[in-house]
C-alpha cells in the first residue's frame, strides 16, 4: 500500500508550493523526511485520529490530510495542536479562512487551498493542555514537532499517552544520524530536565521515554538515508539545533500482542 500511496500523496503535495525550509511557505522538512513521516502515518491504524504537536505552516498537516483523503477519508481524524496558528502569515493581499484578519499560512494551505475543513481540527493551545480539549478516541499516530527541549519532548509524550491506542506509533524530527547507538546509552537525565531552554535533546528523549516505557520500541522506518543535503545548509556534518543535511526523522511504536 505505501508503495502506491506515498508517491500519489508527494505528487498531489506539489500543487500546494510548499517549500522544505523556506519561508514564507514552508513545512521544514526535506521530501525524504516527509516520506517517513507519511510512511510512520499510514502504518498505523487508519480507524483511530492522527495528531501533530507544532503545526508550523501547515504542511505536514497537509500531507497526513492527503493520506487521508486516499484511504479511508474519516471526518476529524487530523487535530493540529499548536500555541499561536497565527504566526506565519501568508501572502499579502489574502483574505482570512475565517474572516478580514491576514489569514496565517496553516489557515491557507489546510483550508484555503486544500479544503480540509472536513478533516483537520485545529487544537489551539499549548501541549500541555491538551487533556483539556482532546477527548474524541484513541490517536495511532502522533507526531511530536512543537518545542524542541528534552523536557518538553518528554512531556508531549506523556500528556497524549492516555489516549494512544494499542499499537500507536509516536514520530520525532530533529533528531541524530546516530539515533540508533544514541538511544541505547547510559544518560543523565536529571540535568536535561532543569533546562528551559530549546534545547534539542531529541535523542535523549527518546533515549529516556524508552527507558522509561518498555512497551515501545525504534521503529525501523524504510527512508532515503543516503540523501545528503551538504550544499543547502553548507553543513557537511550534524550540528545540534540546526536543519540537518541528514534524514532527522525517528519514530517509536508501541508493541501490541494479538
Amino acid at each position: 500500500m505505501h508503495e502506491k500511496l506515498i508517491p500519489n500523496i508527494t505528487r498531489n503535495f506539489k500543487r500546494f508550493g510548499i517549500k522544505p525550509h523556506q519561508l514564507p511557505n514552508a513545512i521544514g522538512m526535506w521530501p525524504n523526511e516527509q516520506e517517513c513521516l507519511l510512511w510512520c502515518a499510514l502504518s498505523s491504524n487508519l480507524e483511530d485520529n492522527w495528531m501533530e504537536i507544532g503545526s508550523f505552516c501547515g504542511g505536514s498537516a497537509v500531507l497526513l490530510c492527503l493520506a487521508r483523503r486516499l484511504t479511508n477519508n474519516k471526518p476529524n481524524s487530523v487535530y493540529s495542536v499548536d500555541c499561536d496558528f497565527d504566526k506565519y502569515q501568508s501572502i499579502a493581499g489574502t483574505q482570512s479562512y475565517v474572516g478580514n484578519s491576514a489569514m496565517g499560512m496553516f489557515d491557507y494551505n489546510v483550508y484555503k487551498k486544500g479544503a480540509f475543513q472536513d478533516l483537520c481540527r485545529q487544537v489551539n493551545c499549548y501541549s500541555d493542555d491538551i487533556g483539556k480539549h482532546y477527548g474524541e478516541g484513541d490517536i495511532s499516530f502522533l507526531f511530536i514537532d512543537g518545542f524542541h527541549s528534552f523536557a518538553q519532548v518528554v512531556k508531549d509524550f506523556e500528556t497524549v499517552k492516555p489516549f494512544f491506542s494499542k499499537d500507536a506509533i509516536i514520530a520525532f524530527h530533529d533528531v541524530s544520524p546516530d539515533i540508533k547507538k544514541t538511544v541505547k546509552e547510559d544518560i543523565d537525565f536529571e540535568p536535561l530536565f532543569k533546562s528551559t531552554k530549546e534545547d534539542f535533546f531529541l535523542d535523549e528523549a527518546i533515549n529516556y521515554i524508552l527507558k522509561n516505557n518498555p512497551d515501545f520500541y525504534l521503529l525501523d522506518i524504510p527512508a532515503k538515508r543516503n540523501v545528503k543535503h551538504f550544499k543547502e545548509t553548507r553543513l557537511t556534518s550534524w550540528v545540534r539545533g540546526t536543519t540537518s543535511p541528514f534524514n532527522s526523522f525517528a519514530a517509536i511504536r508501541r508493541k501490541h500482542e494479538n
